[in-house]
């Protein structure tokens, strides 16, 4: 529906009639892809294996060039195509947006809650050494660790 209204607003802005497809979307749903498992392997022509860390940098490439490309017709041509990449890009933006605050509010809550007892259960002995409250009373009662 968004890429709708664009296409729609684009046109009324620059007068150029352009095909909106799903490429760039695919792209930017593979890029989310590449950013959610960078060290996954893809294999081309099922051979040659690729990390998506790599197809996701060639793929950004890929978008700059098609932006400077549509530049260079114009501004009204780099305009009208140009929306069908950003919008893309807002799409995979919005998708990490969403995954990095994906908890609800009683879930970071509960997450802050155990943080927060975790913390309280940490004992330093020396600098640099962590350890559980349990393990320094069993060190201490041991003669591991002086008091």
């Amino acid at each position: 529906m968004l890429y709708d209204i664009v296409g729609m607003l684009a046109f009324a802005v620059t007068h150029v009639s352009i095909n909106l497809t799903m490429y760039y979307i695919l792209i930017a749903m593979y890029l989310m892809l590449g950013l959610l498992m960078p060290e996954a392997e893809v294999r081309l022509y099922f051979v040659l294996p690729i990390k998506m860390k790599w197809m996701v940098l060639v793929y950004f490439v890929m978008f700059a060039y098609d932006v400077y490309t549509y530049m260079s017709f114009g501004w009204q041509i780099g305009l009208a195509y140009g929306s069908e990449i950003v919008l893309a890009l807002i799409n995979l933006l919005v998708f990490i947006y969403g995954c990095k605050h994906r908890l609800s509010f009683r879930q970071n809550m509960h997450q802050k809650r155990r943080k927060a007892q975790f913390k309280g259960s940490v004992f330093r002995t020396s600098p640099g050494k962590w350890y559980l409250t349990s393990q320094v009373l069993y060190m201490r009662q041991n003669g591991i660790v002086k008091s």
